[in-house]
């Protein structure tokens, strides 16, 4: 079994705890608490796993009722994105998926930072002259289940690396399609982002943010967390080359490596992954049924969701 990341210490792990608010032993009952309630969905497609249900406890921020909402809402789109998307299927480990993993890397860093963050490096790698957003989007989600499976840390770190990214892939991103991004996110894979870092950006750069901002793609406190860097050297004041790949100047493994590695993961998790695609959420035997949520629609179908 590949190794992506670095196993954390007993002493991490408590102080992971904390920074999260919380302490095992009401970890323990909350996730008992929220196995049970499980049981008590028959429209669910499975009792979630306890790590499951603790990372959606983690994204939660702890309250219980919140967690119940995105561990119904992680089933119910993750049954339907596939249809949404015209694609046969989300599996990381199809070819499809194998092949886009080297042209948009999205690669979580082996290291935690001294805070515990996790960073992770985003960069189109130029591979290809397109950027097909609906398989990036596809693709990072599934690395958040990978990492639902094996990470843990307090929040997010993230770089975007623009070296390839052209002003003409970004114009093609339709307010739709990041309403969807945004929205599903929001609802089911709520990482706590500590800041954004941009580096090798063209020269389009300030019209991009200015598009940002006017769309509110990212919360307004959020911009004030994200960083612009003309050279790395300002960079290395915010992530330490120690967690850093070699294409940075840093001490670890390359990107080209690492996404490697992720793609070994992915291979690991094969099983888990095809048995995600089999599973169906039951609307005729839901409790509560989904009336007028603005994403998911009524009766738990995309009806208010156009997608251009």
């Amino acid at each position: 079994m590949v190794q992506l990341f670095e196993e954390i210490t007993s002493e991490q792990r408590v102080k992971i705890m904390a920074g999260l608010g919380t302490t095992q032993i009401r970890v323990d009952e909350d996730v008992a608490a929220l196995k049970s309630w499980a049981k008590t969905q028959p429209h669910l497609p499975e009792i979630p796993s306890e790590k499951l249900i603790l990372t959606f406890l983690k994204l939660s921020k702890w309250s219980t009722e919140k967690a119940k909402k995105k561990i119904d809402a992680f089933y119910t789109i993750w049954c339907r994105l596939p249809s949404l998307l015209h694609l046969e299927t989300l599996n990381p480990t199809s070819q499809i998926q194998m092949t886009f993993a080297d042209i948009n890397y999205i690669i979580s860093l082996p290291k935690l930072t001294e805070d515990l963050h996790r960073v992770t490096v985003i960069k189109f790698t130029g591979q290809s002259e397109e950027v097909n957003h609906d398989l990036a989007f596809i693709w990072s989600l599934n690395v958040i289940v990978l990492r639902i499976l094996e990470d843990v840390c307090v929040g997010e770190i993230r770089i975007f690396d623009l070296e390839f990214y052209a002003f003409k892939h970004f114009s093609k991103v339709t307010p739709s399609m990041i309403k969807m991004f945004v929205e599903i996110y929001k609802k089911v894979f709520t990482l706590r982002t500590e800041a954004i870092h941009l580096i090798n950006c063209p020269s389009t750069i300030d019209s991009m943010l200015k598009i940002i901002r006017s769309t509110s793609i990212i919360n307004p406190k959020m911009m004030k967390n994200v960083f612009v860097h003309k050279t790395l050297d300002t960079l290395y004041g915010h992530v330490p080359k120690t967690i850093l790949p070699r294409d940075y100047g840093g001490y670890e493994r390359s990107l080209n490596e690492l996404n490697g590695i992720l793609k070994m993961k992915m291979m690991e998790h094969k099983e888990y992954f095809d048995r995600l695609d089999t599973l169906k959420v039951n609307e005729d035997l839901r409790p509560e049924k989904l009336i007028n949520d603005d994403f998911l629609g009524f009766y738990g179908t995309f009806k208010h969701l156009d997608i251009d």
